[in-house]
């Protein structure tokens, strides 16, 4: 119990200590009110892409784009905004928002699907089920990393990384990076098969590399499969232990979002697209999981690497004409 709290009262100083970063320069923002069928779009890629090693959020910026939820941002001279790597898209805190809000969907479903491991950890806050305590300090240790760089870097990641070459890069590489690892992956008897005897070192390297899934595209299931692997873990056990921290990860992302950008979803999304969306988010969600748990047994994660450099060579074609 101690050490859980001491996890704890750590992440939130670190937290507490953080600088902002600096104000980037203002740009237009695009004036859209999300109807209930967009809702509904959303809500089924959001709960089909959440937990498929293939980038939910780069998924949702490529659909609002396509439905004219977003666009290019432009200066009082009309001209595109350049960032780093190519034009910005003009920020939507609504969509934005809305996109991070529907989440909620994504949670339920591992929720019902995980209640049991989450149970273990109910009774391990308590002190009466060790192994669930030992998986409730192993998730917090693992969260706090995105925590920490999600507040840093919250604004930054928004205005110069929400665009379509921004994901299409992070498609291609992280599709890449999953067909190394079919070729490096041995399955043998020797990977932590059980999610009860991940080290609180594995689970902090794991949160370590969930902070690259901020870079729209990459995808969190992703990073952190690919972390789990690397580390020790066998393909279930690494998926497992990815969908467990999405709980924490997600949730505070909604919160956060819900409570800081509500006046936007207040005025541009009702009631009703808000629970369509997350209704339909965790139907499609509760399927996705149950799909990638039997195809990651079967075919490993080959697949899905081929779908995404595929997609991002799409991405990078529509928008180069």
């Amino acid at each position: 119990m101690k050490k859980i709290f001491l996890i704890i009262a750590l992440g939130m100083l670190t937290v507490s200590g953080s600088v902002s970063a600096e104000p980037l320069p203002s740009q237009p923002e695009v004036p859209h009110r999300i109807t209930l069928p967009q809702a509904m779009i959303l809500g089924i890629i959001e709960g089909l892409t959440e937990y498929l090693p293939v980038s939910s959020t780069g998924h949702l910026i490529l659909a609002a784009e396509a439905m004219g939820l977003g666009g290019f941002a432009h200066d009082e001279n009309n001209e595109l905004i350049h960032g780093p790597l190519g034009p910005i898209m003009a920020p939507n805190p609504a969509v934005n928002a809305f996109n991070i809000v529907i989440q909620i969907g994504a949670i339920l479903a591992v929720t019902g699907i995980y209640f049991k491991r989450i149970k273990e950890m109910s009774l391990g806050l308590i002190g009466k089920n060790k192994d669930g305590q030992k998986l409730l300090i192993n998730l917090i240790a693992a969260f706090i990393p995105a925590a920490v760089f999600g507040l840093l870097f919250e604004g930054i990641i928004e205005r110069y990384l929400f665009s379509p070459l921004t994901v299409a890069i992070a498609l291609a590489v992280g599709g890449i990076a999953m067909l190394a690892t079919v070729k490096l992956y041995k399955r043998d008897n020797k990977h932590v098969r059980d999610i009860h005897d991940i080290t609180i070192w594995c689970a902090l390297i794991i949160g370590m590399v969930q902070c690259l899934a901020m870079w729209p595209g990459i995808s969190r299931s992703m990073a952190t499969i690919l972390a789990g692997l690397c580390v020790g873990l066998s393909m279930t056990a690494a998926a497992e232990f990815s969908f467990l921290l999405a709980l924490p990860t997600l949730g505070a992302a909604t919160v956060y979002k819900t409570i800081t950008q509500w006046d936007a979803l207040a005025s541009t999304v009702g009631l009703d697209s808000l629970i369509t969306g997350i209704f339909i988010s965790t139907i499609v969600a509760a399927f996705s999981v149950k799909f990638l748990i039997h195809h990651l047994t079967r075919h490993g994660l080959g697949p899905f690497g081929v779908y995404r450099i595929a997609l991002a060579a799409g991405v990078l074609y529509y928008f180069a004409g």
